[in-house]
């Protein structure tokens, strides 16, 4: 791994599959071997509000949840306008 930990962010808007989507990559990446921190925020999930994963991949040990402000190497955005409230 180029960066270690590697951190993503998957943000979009409750009901768009954001929790499955961090859940899934997140559980290719410990069968790959590494050390893999979720950290999530629901918000007004329930009506449509945002929803954002944090996601730190490490080959060695085990970071807290959250990334750091201006941390993410990756953001993928489900949702456009979240992709902008994210940056």
């Amino acid at each position: 791994m180029a960066k270690d930990p590697y951190n993503i962010v998957i943000t979009g808007v409750g009901g768009q599959g954001n929790v499955m989507a961090s859940r899934v990559l997140s559980n290719m990446l410990v069968r790959k071997g590494f050390k893999v921190t979720i950290g999530e925020t629901f918000g007004m999930s329930q009506r449509g509000g945002s929803v954002m994963s944090h996601i730190r991949v490490s080959s060695a040990s085990v970071w807290s949840p959250q990334i750091p402000k201006g941390g993410a190497d990756l953001i993928v955005a489900i949702e456009p306008i979240e992709a902008i409230r994210v940056l």
